[in-house]
């Protein structure tokens, strides 16, 4: 006697089916959580782009400003330039930053212009002053370039940059800062003495500190030691000099008083011209 038994097929293909379609069901709520994280990615970085792209341009704005206060103050031939700590010690909070003399209006002892950060729009009186701590400073010198020397440190005050809103309301969008240093009162690391060439005027325009004085083993009268002296551009390329016994802590000690960049141009203040 033989059983005859029934295949479940329908059954069988309903099972078959509730789990087909609970796969696609989780397949497209990935797909919808993908999507939705994408989209969000997708804001952040198109907010990031923009707060960078608001960031290059306010830094361009700032850097305007800062080039025109140095034509404005210093682009005649008669004003002179010096840093704060002319002023005396302890008498200057801020000792250096760089002031502009200028001397066309016939005064004796002019108010100084000092090339920090300051509101195109505020009148002369309410420009910030070495001699005073600036209000909401902003330190642009700190210990990442002269270590742990607080008296080397320059801070200056920041200029808020504001819009309106849709509401109507002021907002403030970023804060700029600025500081204008003067390389001209720092002695130049390539201006090396030429025993061809002995030029008075050019060696008080071009003053060259003796590299013995900073750096060990260096024989700056050796041709060769300073042919490659000139050549140098960035303290980086001098710290890979391997004839040279470099210490960083000259470069963080002597941050105000050595440079790369010193090009010096003697005038007449008085009287104008060269």
């Amino acid at each position: 006697m033989s059983l005859l038994r029934r295949r479940p097929e329908k059954n069988e293909r309903q099972g078959f089916a509730l789990i087909v379609s609970l796969v696609l069901m989780a397949l497209i709520v990935l797909l919808v959580a993908s999507i939705g994280t994408v989209g969000r990615v997708q804001a952040r970085l198109a907010e990031t782009r923009q707060a960078q792209a608001l960031a290059r341009q306010q830094a361009l704005y700032g850097l305007g400003l800062a080039i025109g206060q140095l034509q404005e103050s210093a682009g005649h031939d008669q004003r002179i330039t010096a840093r704060a700590e002319i002023l005396g010690q302890g008498q200057a909070a801020q000792p250096y930053w760089t002031g502009v003399w200028d001397f066309t209006q016939g005064e004796t002892e002019p108010t100084p212009r000092w090339l920090v950060t300051e509101d195109p729009l505020a009148a002369q009186g309410a420009r910030p002053v070495p001699t005073q701590a600036p209000n909401d400073p902003i330190t642009l010198v700190g210990s990442g370039t002269v270590g742990g020397r607080t008296d080397l440190e320059v801070a200056v005050p920041q200029l808020e940059l504001m819009t309106i809103n849709p509401a109507g309301q002021s907002v403030v969008t970023g804060r700029i800062a600025w500081w204008t240093a003067d390389e001209g009162v720092k002695a130049s690391l390539t201006a090396v003495e030429n025993p061809i060439v002995d030029d008075l005027v050019w060696r008080q325009a071009n003053p060259a500190p003796r590299w013995e004085s900073l750096f060990s083993d260096v024989d700056q009268d050796d041709v060769t030691t300073a042919q490659r002296i000139e050549q140098l551009l960035t303290y980086a390329q001098l710290e890979d000099e391997d004839s040279f016994d470099v210490d960083d802590t000259v470069f963080e000690d002597h941050y105000h008083d050595i440079t790369f960049a010193h090009n010096g141009l003697l005038t007449n203040p008085l009287d104008g011209g060269g």
